[in-house]
């Protein structure tokens, strides 16, 4: 691994949102070390420091004794440059909750990465696509996501 490479990884940062099991912070601290990374923050963790999450970390103390609590999730990552979600909770729902040509555009402009890192289809992109207004693409997004947010508001 070159230098350039190896200051990149101590860049990746993870972060656990409200984690409710102590056992889940030690085993996520054991993955990240297991991976050759060191960065774990937690954002109100239910118990933490605890001696479940120590005995599930398993030769990754060094991670958990670096590891940072932060009261929200913006102070978590604000000074992160690409920020990454991940879920166990079901959320696609919302998106089944969309017509087809909403949830592609959705799944298009907010979901979609390339393999240059860049994102999906820009509004006159799609509205070539469906031989529209890119502003008609605008009135449609912000329509699919006034409908998502109510959808996942009930799931709250």
């Amino acid at each position: 691994m070159t230098d350039p490479e190896a200051s990149l990884l101590a860049r990746i940062r993870f972060v656990l949102v409200r984690t409710s099991h102590p056992g889940n912070i030690g085993s996520a601290a054991r993955a990240i070390r297991t991976m050759g990374l060191h960065r774990l923050h937690l954002v109100a963790p239910e118990a933490f420091p605890h001696a479940e999450a120590s005995a599930l970390a398993a030769g990754a103390g060094d991670v958990l004794d670096g590891t940072q609590v932060h009261d929200g999730l913006p102070r978590a990552i604000a000074d992160c440059g690409l920020v990454l979600g991940a879920t166990a909770r079901h959320r696609g729902i919302a998106l089944e909750e969309l017509d087809p040509r909403a949830r592609r555009i959705v799944e298009e402009r907010w979901l979609k990465v390339n393999d240059d890192g860049s994102g999906g289809m820009t509004l006159h992109d799609l509205a070539a696509e469906y031989k529209v207004s890119a502003e008609r693409i605008r009135q449609i997004e912000v329509a699919a996501m006034k409908k998502m947010k109510k959808v996942l508001a009930a799931y709250a």
